[in-house]
């Protein structure tokens, strides 16, 4: 999902099915973030947020989350410094379980429920530049 604003650009990109009590992606999920690593430009900010299901308690949920957000974040700044980009800013949080996500009540909620949402936000040049 990319939204633009003038010279802002938005990128939205949810990366959905982490395994069960793992915080280490899947090969979709690298393929992904190798993806959206191209269209990321010197200047960026990335805000990498972590995702649960219900099950488990709230603060172990937590931590999940964040470990989920970091490993995302991890390979975002190992492709970029593979390409040379500099000056992004990348951050990664724990959100553990976000209520209006999805829902919990069916094994399909809880799958998309264990991800990362990455925002990309950067200044692109206007239109005919």
């Amino acid at each position: 999902n990319t939204e633009r604003r003038g010279e802002l650009e938005r990128q939205i990109v949810d990366l959905a099915g982490f395994d069960f009590r793992s915080g280490t992606g899947s090969r979709e999920h690298m393929a992904a973030i190798s993806a959206l690593s191209t269209t990321i430009r010197p200047g960026a900010t990335i805000v990498v947020t972590g995702y649960t299901d219900r099950i488990g308690d709230d603060e172990a949920n937590r931590a999940l989350s964040l470990e989920r957000a970091e490993w995302v974040a991890g390979r975002i700044r190992e492709a970029l410094a593979g390409r040379e980009i500099g000056a992004v800013e990348v951050r990664a949080r724990g959100e553990g379980l976000a209520r209006n996500r999805f829902s919990n009540d069916t094994p399909e909620g809880r799958i998309l429920s264990r991800g990362v949402q990455v925002i990309v936000e950067q200044v692109i040049a206007p239109s005919g530049q």
